[in-house]
């Protein structure tokens, strides 16, 4: 599996983990009000499988999210880039809605 390391965005390559994380320590600012998840979430990020693990405000991400690839690359992405399809995590049907 390839992984975080290798995803791409817009049709372009993420640099590698080491790159981007450096990038970050670089950027003004700190990671802020940060979340951590009791339970990992399960989650997909393009069809990569991956678990969040945290939430916070991320210089140029914001809001951002701590997940970890099947691999154990750990990376701090933004929200937009994931899809939840963890079921305990997923918003319950409403009753309208439900009963169309």
């Amino acid at each position: 599996m390839a992984g975080l390391r290798s995803r791409t965005t817009k049709g372009t390559p993420t640099p590698p983990l080491p790159e981007r994380a450096s990038r970050l320590a670089g950027a003004q600012g700190a990671i802020t009000d940060t979340r951590h998840f009791p339970t990992p979430i399960q989650g997909l990020v393009g069809s990569e499988p991956v678990r969040i693990l945290s939430t916070g405000n991320v210089p140029g991400l914001s809001p951002g999210l701590l997940v970890v690839d099947t691999e154990g690359h750990m990376e701090w992405i933004a929200l937009r880039e994931v899809q939840v399809n963890d079921p305990n995590f997923l918003p319950a049907q409403l009753p309208m809605i439900a009963a169309r």
